[in-house]
């Protein structure tokens, strides 16, 4: 995530039009599919954490996504 990040300040403070052009696009198209993720992961949140009791699960929802992402990120 720290090279991921390094990346994402030298983009912006490489060409910072570009960058802001980059990141209006992606704030207008990325909306849809985060809420359909929380809307997708409520139901399982409340189910494991509120009904089961089961944290290591509930951390498994909440930060297995953030996870593969970064695998994917750095391959």
């Amino acid at each position: 995530m720290t090279e991921l990040n390094a990346r994402y300040l030298a983009l912006r403070d490489s060409d910072i039009k570009e960058f802001g052009e980059c990141n209006s696009y992606l704030g207008e198209y990325r909306g849809r599919h985060v809420t359909d993720k929380d809307n997708t992961l409520t139901e399982a949140y409340k189910h494991y954490n509120l009904e089961v009791g089961d944290r290591e699960t509930v951390e498994l929802l909440e930060k297995g996504p953030v996870e593969l992402l970064d695998i994917a990120v750095r391959q």
